[in-house]
């Protein structure tokens, strides 16, 4: 357990090894000493060019010489593509449009390694129940259902979808979810569909060591208590 790999940095991986890097640098360092905590490594893996793509550039690339500075190596562009026991394997990530050439580049550049621990903290797939449904209903994207401006399936006369299973067109956090399931209970309530429109309250994440970092909508108009319900 002395190498630990969270895959995915978005703000759950993110937070994720900052815990572990306060974990690592406060908890061990008291109870076992240095000579433990300085064999520990805590490694962020993230497919995408940077971590927390939700976020601004300039506030991920603070919140990664963060990371960094408490001893995590944040590794950009890398996917994982192999998991068995405590052996992984990485190589560079490629884009959904990369050719033939790309992918086998990238492979021939695939390295394994043990690991202690490795937690997913990339996203989930769809349920099989879900697959299941877009397929009968002749949906070529097994990511979700994909719906229409009201959240209605497409295909359907009166089922909707919501939260990670739609694809909407909106991010799949819980944010969207919470509004998408208000929506439906108003058009459920009154017998009236209408379009969806998110309304994006901003993003907090916490980076440890009492660290923190919010991004908020830019505008004249939002109200940061309004926001948190205090």
């Amino acid at each position: 357990l002395l190498k630990v790999v969270g895959v995915g940095g978005g703000p759950t991986g993110v937070e994720l090894c900052a815990e572990l890097a306060d974990f690592k640098n406060h908890d061990v360092v008291k109870r076992y000493g240095t000579d433990i905590s300085d064999r520990i490594q805590i490694i962020l893996v993230e497919a995408m060019p940077r971590i927390l793509m939700p976020f601004d550039e300039s506030l991920a690339n603070v919140a990664k010489e963060h990371l960094v500075s408490k001893g995590v190596e944040v590794r950009t562009g890398c996917g994982v593509t192999y998991v068995e026991g405590q052996d992984v394997t990485m190589q560079p990530s490629t884009p959904r449009t990369a050719t033939a050439e790309q992918k086998a580049e990238a492979a021939s550049k695939a390295k394994s390694e043990e690991v202690g621990a490795l937690v997913w903290v990339a996203g989930i797939g769809a349920r099989p129940l879900v697959k299941k449904l877009a397929k009968q209903l002749g949906q070529t994207d097994m990511r979700g259902l994909k719906v229409d401006e009201t959240l209605k399936v497409e295909g359907t006369n009166d089922v909707y979808a919501i939260g990670d299973c739609a694809l909407s067109g909106s991010p799949p956090t819980a944010q969207v979810a919470a509004q998408q399931g208000k929506h439906i209970g108003r058009a459920l309530r009154d017998g009236i569909d209408s379009p969806f429109k998110y309304n994006h309250m901003g993003s907090l994440i916490c980076l440890g060591s009492n660290n923190g970092m919010a991004q908020f909508p830019d505008s004249g108009k939002f109200n940061v208590w309004d926001a948190i319900g205090a």
